[in-house]
């Protein structure tokens, strides 16, 4: 019954979810997984001399043996595997190189969703500058104009930030009276996925791409978003035709947080630092993981198109035809 054996991969995928994030504390927007996807569809959207200048740009980057290019699995190139590894590196800095390459504000967009059910003011959320928005075009900015490192260096940032701005949860913050300092996207909230055990919001959204990091995964999830790609690209059209700043990205963002993640203010998640217990603590339904992973294809989607797009005008190689890829 076909039927049925969805119902039973959902429930495998859930309760892996769950299995997962348990014990996850921070949140680095989409996992390596997402990261590396989105890179590897905006790749192969590029011509191969669009490709070639990618590759010399990023063999300046002062990680390029230590990172970028180490590691290689079998089934991908040199080139390639650095190009997709660069997408992750500004996550992979938190931990490595921290003092001097980590930037904490940039991969995010402090604003508050208030919910109806709350009596706070948007208003009372500050900003945070430098963010994701500020960044996206500073980082095109030195991928044509810097040196040879800050080149490199801005690459792997831009390859990051338009995957991050393409989270819902880096758009938003919920504000309201259980967050009266903002949820920090997602971050701060617990909630259960299919009965499970609590995990934090965002990093639930972090995994709607799937928790597999094999090259063969991260192939599959490639191909599901060119399928995306070819079968409804009517669904992101407009989108990708009108919205083309990455103040545009935010405000996408924002509206898919407030309708997909917080339901409209339905979804009261219960503060992480808080004694919440068993029922209290808000449950994820198979049909709203169903329904995010469904908003996750299309938000990577969108980010590996315009990614590729972005790169075709501000990289050192003819325009790559994106949009006979279609």
């Amino acid at each position: 019954n076909h039927n049925r054996c969805d119902e039973i991969t959902m429930r495998a995928w859930t309760m892996g979810v769950t299995l997962a994030l348990v014990v996850a504390t921070t949140a680095q927007a989409w996992n390596e997984k997402g990261h590396l996807a989105i890179a590897r569809l905006a790749w192969l959207k590029l011509t191969p001399a669009e490709q070639a200048s990618c590759s010399r740009i990023l063999k300046a980057h002062p990680h390029y043996e230590e990172y970028l290019s180490a590691d290689k699995p079998d089934g991908v190139s040199v080139d390639a595997w650095a190009f997709m590894r660069a997408a992750y590196w500004p996550d992979w800095v938190r931990n490595n190189h921290s003092e001097r390459f980590n930037k904490p504000t940039w991969h995010y967009f402090t604003v508050a969703y208030v919910p109806p059910h709350s009596r706070l003011e948007a208003s009372d959320l500050p900003g945070q500058e430098p963010n994701v928005v500020t960044q996206i075009p500073a980082s095109i900015d030195k991928v044509r104009r810097g040196t040879a490192a800050e080149r490199a260096i801005y690459l792997c940032w831009l390859l990051h930030l338009v995957g991050d701005i393409h989270q819902p949860l880096h758009c938003a913050s919920q504000l309201c009276e259980a967050f009266p300092e903002g949820d920090q996207g997602g971050n701060l909230a617990i909630v259960r996925v299919a009965g499970g055990m609590p995990v934090r919001l965002h990093f639930a959204w972090d995994a709607m791409l799937g928790e597999d990091f094999e090259l063969g995964a991260i192939s599959d999830l490639v191909d599901q978003l060119q399928r995306f790609e070819r079968d409804h690209f009517d669904e992101i059209a407009d989108d990708v035709k009108n919205n083309t700043t990455s103040a545009d990205w935010q405000r996408e963002g924002f509206a898919n947080a407030v309708t997909h993640v917080y339901l409209k203010g339905d979804l009261r998640p219960c503060h992480v630092d808080r004694q919440a217990r068993g029922e209290s603590i808000p449950n994820l339904s198979e049909a709203y993981v169903e329904n995010a992973r469904t908003v996750a294809i299309r938000c990577a989607t969108k980010a590996g198109y315009r990614l590729a797009r972005n790169l075709s005008t501000i990289i050192d190689a003819p325009s790559s035809g994106t949009a006979g890829n279609r």
